[in-house]
């Protein structure tokens, strides 16, 4: 789905950084619907804030902060259900624990042949929606 317009808030500039920072973007898309992005870095805050929050029109998904974790929300029924990102990983969590399914999905391309569960294609995608989002903060 093409991007339509992107609103975009950046509370500091938009890297990595060992400072507090906050973005917070409304996303629209061609086929009428719209997400929510808010990503928040609090390093040394009193809580520990979640990285990402993205809600969309089917749900909500919450990645958290240094201590890594997440979840997946959605309403079924009139019903909240909630899903842990993390439910069928062994190891340690932390904020980087999504890489790890990154590394084996590229291994089993490699070494078995397997397609990719995000291909090139998805990663372009991504891109391209932060360089919107970037740009948008820039020229509002």
């Amino acid at each position: 789905t093409c991007l339509c317009v992107c609103f975009v808030l950046f509370g500091s500039p938009p890297c990595i950084q060992p400072q507090p920072g906050m973005t917070q973007a409304l996303i629209g898309f061609k086929n009428g619907l719209t997400a929510i992005f808010e990503s928040v870095l609090a390093p040394a805050g009193i809580s520990d804030q979640p990285f990402f929050v993205v809600q969309g029109t089917k749900g909500e998904i919450v990645l958290d902060g240094f201590e890594g974790g997440g979840r997946v929300y959605t309403v079924k029924s009139e019903k909240l259900q909630e899903k842990d990102i993390n439910q069928d990983f062994t190891g340690p969590v932390g904020w980087d624990t999504g890489y790890v399914g990154e590394i084996k999905d590229f291994g089993a391309a490699i070494l078995d042949g397997k397609t990719l569960e995000a291909g090139p294609q998805e990663a372009v995608e991504d891109l391209r929606l932060m360089l919107t989002m970037m740009k948008s903060a820039q020229t509002g």
